[in-house]
């Protein structure tokens, strides 16, 4: 016993050693100092180094250490409940089976709260997040938030993180701001990784919520690198992957393809479906079909072999438009059928982005109308934008008036996010078809005034006619204090008029008019 008691010692160091490491957000120098533990070391060492590549996104690599540590499961000892929980952790987020019966197995070895119950919680998290069940997501996100209370700050925030995240998938931006914001106080700013993945969050969050100059600034993960701040390659890709989204929407193609560029490294270790889907948009905004083709191919084969469909519900969209413009007509009823599986009548978006795909695949107006009105319920602009271009595209190819205000409506999203490429490309289209595309200063009674507003819209104006603040408005409308202010926004836009007094002036002369 004398002779193994300096291996313990030594192993016991360097586990405190690695720990303290991932604590402080470095886990890759934590992964350094554990890049000899093989098969031999203790239980402990081989953990914490699976979970260092696990916090960096380097999950492949997990992969075979949590293998052999389950192969001999019943010998785990005191660390059986953590190492049941990341491996259900990690076989979530891979899509690969069983990662339910792990997780449930990990609450059972190490109960209903602390770190194994946290991350076990978290795994079912993420896999019905993946599998596109967001609001059976969230319920398991909520309990995880729980049982992170008795875990530490650094597992509290990132569960809390996560739980913004599973906020905004459900349409509620103010709530995920909220969280998301709310972390800050918890970390006490101690742990530079956790700063950073709050601000992608923040920025993924005012991305959908069509706030893009405040989105742009928490994406970029390029400042947290250059500052020595430990990055993994799965917050890489997904900052970097919507800011890319963001600058090519943005007529910044340039600046998108240096991030891209700036990425290279991360889609080497593995499927990056977000950078993958910025690198999709730069190479169809650059007309390379070629360089299209591959990145379509590489972004099918990344969801497919993570089988998951919820990350259909950011890139479906377009990927039927570029399929179809490829000519593969197959494999975009294959994305739209997916997106259909997993629509939920109970998430205004889930069911939006069902009915946009189909829309687009199949030219279907109704399906484009409603996905239209579902993305502006669900305060979404951006989607609620390609709808309404696709609608005004076919109305104008049909000879409809109905392409004057739906081109316009789009166009008027567009501009308010700062879209500018899709602002030019619609204004364009319009033009082909000889409608002016109603340059400011030249408004067409069509398409502002009163008649020019949304049923929504209509409901909004007459409320801030009523005097009611828009947090009242959205209590009474169940909508968000964010969507909301997009409303307002627009109302302004379309009635030509600053300010709420003028809103409420053109309500009430609305009513009597009505009245009479």
């Amino acid at each position: 016993m004398a002779a193994e008691r300096p291996i313990d010692v030594e192993a016991a160091g360097r586990l405190a050693a690695a720990t303290e490491l991932i604590e402080r957000g470095a886990p890759f120098q934590a992964i350094r100092l554990l890049r000899d533990v093989d098969s031999t070391a203790t239980v402990g060492l081989r953990l914490c180094l699976a979970s260092a590549y696990v916090e960096l996104g380097r999950d492949t690599e997990a992969v075979p250490i949590l293998a052999s540590l389950l192969a001999d499961r019943e010998r785990l000892g005191p660390d059986r409940a953590m190492v049941l929980a990341t491996a259900a952790h990690l076989r979530s987020a891979l899509g690969h089976p069983g990662w339910q019966e792990l997780a449930a197995e990990a609450i059972e070895a190490g109960g209903r709260a602390g770190a194994p119950a946290t991350l076990a919680h978290l795994a079912m998290s993420r896999g019905y997040l993946f599998a596109g069940d967001v609001r059976r997501g969230l319920w398991w996100a909520h309990r995880a938030s729980l049982a992170a209370a008795s875990a530490g700050p650094r597992v509290l925030t990132k569960t809390r993180i996560h739980e913004a995240y599973l906020l905004m998938q459900n349409d509620r931006f103010d709530d995920a701001e909220r969280v998301a914001s709310s972390t800050a106080a918890v970390a006490g700013g101690e742990n530079p990784r956790l700063a950073a993945l709050r601000r992608y969050v923040l920025g993924a969050i005012r991305f959908h919520a069509g706030q893009w100059s405040g989105a742009e600034r928490f994406l970029d993960p390029r400042p947290d690198v250059d500052a020595g701040v430990e990055i993994g390659d799965q917050e890489w890709a997904t900052g970097a992957g919507l800011l890319t989204v963001l600058l090519v929407h943005a007529d910044r193609v340039g600046e998108a393809a240096e991030l891209v560029t700036a990425g290279a490294h991360v889609l080497a270790t593995g499927h990056r479906p977000m950078l993958l889907w910025g690198g999709l948009l730069l190479a169809d905004a650059r007309g390379d079909l070629g360089l299209t083709e591959l990145m379509a191919d590489r972004l099918i084969a990344s969801l497919e072999g993570l089988r998951s469909p919820g990350r259909l519900r950011l890139t479906g969209p377009d990927l039927v438009r570029i399929l179809l413009q490829l000519g593969d007509r197959p494999r975009a009823e294959a994305v739209t059928t997916a997106m259909e599986g997993m629509a939920s009548a109970t998430i205004p978006s889930n069911v939006a982005v069902a009915r946009l795909c189909r829309g687009i695949l199949d030219r279907d107006r109704n399906a484009l109308r409603e996905a239209a009105g579902r993305f502006e319920a669900a305060g979404r602009p951006l989607e609620e934008a390609i709808a309404l271009e696709n609608l005004a595209v076919l109305a104008a190819s049909a000879g409809s008036g109905e392409a004057v205000a739906d081109g316009r409506a789009a166009l008027a999203l567009y501009a308010g996010m700062g879209a500018r490429r899709d602002e030019r490309r619609l204004a364009a289209t319009l033009r082909r078809f000889g409608i002016a595309s109603g340059a400011r200063g030249r408004r067409s009674p069509e398409v502002v005034g009163w008649r020019s507003l949304s049923p929504t819209e209509e409901r909004v104006a007459r409320l801030v006619g009523e005097g009611l603040t828009n947090s009242e408005i959205a209590d009474r409308l169940q909508i968000s204090n964010r969507t909301v202010e997009t409303h307002v926004s627009h109302i302004l836009n379309k009635l030509a008029v600053r300010g709420r007094a003028s809103i409420a002036a053109s309500a009430a002369r609305e009513l009597s008019a009505s009245d009479h």
